[in-house]
């Protein structure tokens, strides 16, 4: 099987240097040649996630062209299981969320990364994402999404008599049940409040580890969020739709379950000149990740050689990383990125901290990891939730799903 290892990027270092370099190397800058004139790369990825970090490339890359191709997420899916039986134009990386990938291939389907990239100073949290073993990584992390619980500390204060982070750590728990017993008092003392998720992962992933760790079927967690869902004690809401806007604008969302990007999005209904009441803490299942953006090299890839040269930039060049790191909403994979204020810009939501501070006690952490079967059943709930959402699936036409799901999990 064919693997990026390290004795494959020794072996494309641009410079030949002592024994003691080359053991530092494994990241290490390959030479990009091409026998009919310019290279040429074919990357894969969906709008909007890489278009800034891929425009910095390009300029300090010119004598490479870039090809890209832009895939709606859906889209980008069904290439990804079809790649198998495309004879030509396969893409030489794609880029996208690490669900995606676990998802609809398994990890034989890409050219293995050495897990020696830790020494080219990635976050462990981020190798963690990517990781098949000990040695292996199935792509190179590109960033990060950690899971907090935001909340509006006015409307816990008036609803509850909650008036400290510590006292609505304590109230929220440190497991799921708790979690969601938290919620349902929290609708009780006030039904016009939503509890919001982000969108279905941000719900729907923690619930997933949840069941795993309980040895319940993961069905569990597309079920309760469903229910959560129809009782309107989640919001119904699609990656920040208008309607989410106008519920923030309102004051009228307690809970938020998710990851770095909501900062900005609050920020942004937040105008006062007074300090905003949205606070975080702690998940109850402790330091969680949401999908994170990983960078891979399918194993049918023509120019695998030429590839690395993109994989060693995004790895260590911080710059592309912040870039990559804003557009997406999640936090970049390399420790020396922190370093930079941009990371720093939605400290108005939390005034005495920074993002780093923020997350600190989540980017060294180790998690559970889901495996491949379990998240494609996650991806399938997810589609099924989508469409319910945008009404494609009536309340009956779930409720039948949701029954069909419970006759047939173990």
């Amino acid at each position: 099987m064919s693997r990026i290892t390290r004795r494959t990027f020794l072996q494309t270092c641009t410079t030949i240097a002592s024994a003691t370099v080359l053991g530092a190397c494994t990241w290490a800058n390959p030479t990009i040649t091409s026998t009919f004139g310019q290279t040429q790369l074919t990357i894969w990825s969906t709008p909007g996630s890489i278009d800034q970090a891929l425009a910095r490339w390009r300029r300090l890359n010119p004598s490479i062209n870039l090809r890209r191709q832009v895939f709606e997420t859906h889209d980008l899916a069904t290439n990804i299981q079809q790649l198998p039986m495309r004879t030509d134009d396969t893409p030489d990386i794609i880029v996208t969320d690490n669900f995606t990938i676990i998802a609809l291939q398994n990890t034989d389907g890409w050219r293995h990364v050495d897990a020696a990239t830790t020494n080219a100073g990635m976050l462990p949290a981020a190798i963690n994402q990517t990781r098949i073993d000990e040695r292996r990584l199935f792509g190179v992390p590109l960033t990060i999404n950690p899971l907090k619980i935001w909340y509006q500390s006015e409307i816990l204060r008036d609803a509850l008599g909650l008036t400290d982070t510590t006292q609505v750590q304590s109230a929220i728990g440190d497991n799921w049940l708790t979690f969601e017993t938290f919620i349902q008092q929290l609708h009780r003392s006030n039904p016009t409040i939503t509890t919001l998720s982000s969108y279905f992962d941000d719900l729907s992933y923690p619930l997933a580890i949840g069941a795993i760790q309980q040895q319940r079927p993961i069905a569990d967690a597309f079920i309760t969020s469903i229910g959560m869902a129809q009782q309107h004690i989640a919001g119904r809401a699609v990656h920040f739709g208008g309607k989410w806007f106008d519920l923030l604008k309102r004051n009228s969302v307690a809970l938020i379950v998710g990851g770095r990007g909501l900062g900005s999005a609050i920020s942004r209904t937040w105008v006062n000149d007074t300090r905003s009441p949205w606070r975080t803490v702690q998940h109850p299942l402790g330091a969680l990740y949401g999908p994170s953006m990983v960078a891979v090299i399918p194993i049918r890839a023509v120019h695998y050689e030429r590839a690395t040269q993109l994989i060693h930039d995004f790895v260590n060049d911080s710059d592309l990383q912040i870039l990559i790191s804003n557009e997406s909403g999640s936090l970049p994979a390399l420790a020396s990125a922190y370093d930079h204020a941009e990371l720093q810009k939605i400290d108005a939501i939390q005034p005495m901290g920074t993002i780093r501070d923020i997350w600190r006690t989540q980017l060294s952490a180790s998690t559970l990891v889901i495996q491949p079967e379990s998240v494609v059943q996650l991806q399938r709930y997810k589609h099924a939730f989508y469409a319910w959402q945008r009404g494609d699936l009536t309340d009956a036409e779930i409720n039948r799903l949701i029954e069909q799901l419970l006759s047939s999990v173990p």
